[in-house]
């Protein structure tokens, strides 16, 4: 889920209520993953504890996105 979350906001921004809607999955849920990714700075937002607030892959994770592609390459698409 969390990788799937990364992948879609590396599309575009988006806040956890268009993240669930676009991944066909619980609000709830995506609250949940984003706060791992957040504490981990994979992702970063806009707004940052507000309604509403935007999400997108950070800059450290935007390094390190051939890497990341590679290992979804490998094992993430099962």
């Amino acid at each position: 889920m969390r990788a799937r979350i990364v992948l879609a906001l590396r599309k575009h921004p988006m806040n956890a209520h268009q993240l669930a809607k676009a991944l066909h999955v619980d609000y709830k849920t995506v609250q949940h993953h984003i706060r791992i990714l957040l504490d981990n700075n994979i992702i970063a937002a806009i707004r940052k504890g507000l309604y509403g607030a935007a999400y997108y892959v950070s800059p450290e994770m935007d390094k390190l996105w051939d890497d990341f592609g590679e290992i979804w390459e490998r094992i993430g698409k099962k």
